[in-house]
């Protein structure tokens, strides 16, 4: 065997890797929900309002431009450490704890923290969203009209 021989070979069977790596079997609906929601959470946890946005369902998106988005949950999130005493660089975290799902309709159940310790706000309905063209986006029924979040 030539040296280009030996150099295709390994090639080949990189690419034979690559591809069986890649495959598998594909993500329920509630592992795919699950996997969005932990992305989201992370961009909510840092605050990072425009990235948030991008989560949106493109009709709420519609509705809740990305500017005023980033000032409505900026503000509210202000005024939620105010109001819970917490200084305003104050870190808040969210983790998912589950999700149900019901065809194309999702909900996300998440756990608030500070400093390790739960932030409770009594029963949580869970975080609505939807599957529209294969991707899982945040949509509430409230925002059908404005983007105002509370």
């Amino acid at each position: 065997m030539n040296s280009k021989s030996i150099v295709l070979a390994l090639i080949s069977a990189a690419f034979m890797l690559l591809l069986l790596s890649c495959g598998g079997t594909p993500l329920t609906p509630e592992e795919a929900l699950t996997k969005r929601a932990e992305s989201a959470n992370l961009t909510i946890t840092g605050e990072e309002w425009l990235e948030t946005h991008k989560y949106l369902s493109p009709r709420t998106r519609e509705v809740c431009k990305n500017g005023e988005y980033a000032v409505v949950l900026g503000m509210g999130f202000g005024m939620l450490k105010g109001i819970m005493g917490m200084p305003e660089d104050a870190k808040i975290t969210f983790s998912v704890l589950r999700v149900t799902v019901d065809g194309d309709i999702g909900r996300v159940y998440s756990e608030i923290k500070h400093d390790g310790d739960v932030i409770e706000f009594g029963e949580d309905d869970g975080e609505g969203w939807v599957y529209v063209d294969g991707e899982w986006w945040i949509e509430e029924d409230d925002w059908e009209t404005t983007c105002d979040l509370w």
